[in-house]
């Protein structure tokens, strides 16, 4: 018994170090001084304030420049554009774009395809109809919108059950 206690202990001990190190290892890897040198370029508007971010704010900083290297000019210029239009949005426009961007990610992938080939429907429609599509939903009442809504739920085919293959 006494050497199971200890056994615990040992093991406990050392996921404990193994974690810790890790941790330090993840964290001194993002400090400014660990940067490449194309990093530091890229980020030396933030220099003076590189290491007081918090561990997990340097990572996400660091996966979209990656992105950011990673994209053609002209995704560049397109992601300039959605960055614009983004710092235009007041704040409430902001958090329900959040919103409807988790809501969106938390959907199956059926789901997620059917408004995308929605999506694309509607942007291959001719510009006027496209004014007109628009104008008839603002004009409609929350409750008009909710009953559009529902109506166009009840009238998808349900998912078909996948079938198993022996």
């Amino acid at each position: 018994m006494n050497n199971l206690k200890q056994i615990t202990r040992h093991l406990t001990l050392l996921l404990l170090f193994a974690s810790t190190a890790s941790w330090a290892e993840q964290s001194a890897g993002i400090s400014w001084k660990e940067l490449s040198a194309s990093q530091k370029t890229s980020l030396q508007r933030m220099e003076n304030r590189w290491n007081e971010l918090p561990l997990e704010r340097r990572a996400h900083i660091l996966k979209g420049l990656d992105r950011w290297n990673a994209m053609t000019p002209q995704q560049r210029i397109t992601a300039g554009q959605r960055l614009k239009r983004w710092q235009g949005l007041s704040q409430e426009q902001q958090i329900k774009l959040r919103e409807r961007f988790r809501q969106f990610h938390q959907m199956t992938p059926q789901q997620r395809q059917q408004i995308r080939q929605r999506h694309q429907q509607f942007n291959s429609m001719p510009r006027e109809k496209r004014a007109q599509i628009k104008r008839k939903w603002k004009s409609m009442t929350p409750e008009q919108r909710a009953h559009i809504r529902q109506r166009i739920q009840q009238s998808r085919p349900a998912p078909k059950p996948m079938r198993r293959v022996p």
